[in-house]
């Protein structure tokens, strides 16, 4: 069942702020409430904080940070490269990936969840204020963040557990129909909840991450 598979977050706190972890670990506790409140079982994500279980990747990503990440693709490139350096080759890793084995002891969590420095551009489109890069069931997950509020935190999450964006970015990022109360708009603190066409993406995500379990 999918609620007894664990999946590992790392939270890494990349700016001078303190007291975050706790505050995103209570909102992903909300947000799972939430779901179960509408009779969907999320996996068991276990949060935990960087510096305690994964201080190497976070040492390296701070000194990264450092350089002065010009965009997204930047953030990807500098996990990736730690992951393959510290654990396996290139080659293995790929075909591991392919084959959607576990690595039992890899210095990277399934997830990353990256609270940002405000200064950070995350992509071309300043305005962005987070964004995640691939879905459950993928190798190596990653969320990033530059302001704490929980709706785009809930925004990010819903992205990694399958939901698309609620907007029309060639029509000025205008909010598509039915999506006005729901927190994947392009403005999540207007959201309340998630609407009935997100909550079915992330159902159907949630079913084939469910099937591609079962078949280990």
């Amino acid at each position: 069942m999918i609620a007894d598979n664990v999946i590992e977050v790392g939270y890494f706190n990349l700016t001078n702020g303190s007291g975050l972890f706790l505050e995103r670990q209570q909102q992903l506790n909300n947000l799972n409430n939430f779901f179960s409140s509408m009779s969907i079982n999320l996996p068991q994500m276990r949060m935990f904080d960087s510096q305690d279980k994964y201080s190497h990747l976070h040492s390296f990503l701070i000194k990264s940070i450092q350089k002065e990440w010009s965009d997204l693709y930047e953030i990807i490139q500098e996990v990736n490269e730690f992951q393959l350096k510290n654990s396996m080759t290139s080659k293995d890793l790929n075909y591991l990936a392919e084959l959607n084995i576990q690595i039992e002891n890899w210095l990277v969590p399934k997830l990353i969840i990256l609270e940002l420095p405000e200064k950070i551009p995350v992509a071309e489109n300043i305005f962005l204020h987070g964004f995640c890069y691939r879905t459950i069931g993928e190798f190596i997950c990653i969320i990033g963040f530059k302001y704490p509020y929980p709706e785009l935190f809930y925004h990010e999450i819903c992205h990694f557990l399958g939901a698309q964006d609620g907007y029309d970015e060639i029509n000025n990022f205008k909010t598509i129909p039915g999506c006005e109360e729901c927190w994947m708009q392009y403005e999540p603190a207007k959201g309340k909840t998630l609407c009935d066409k997100h909550l079915k993406e992330i159902k159907e995500c949630l079913d084939r991450y469910e099937k591609k379990l079962l078949l280990k």
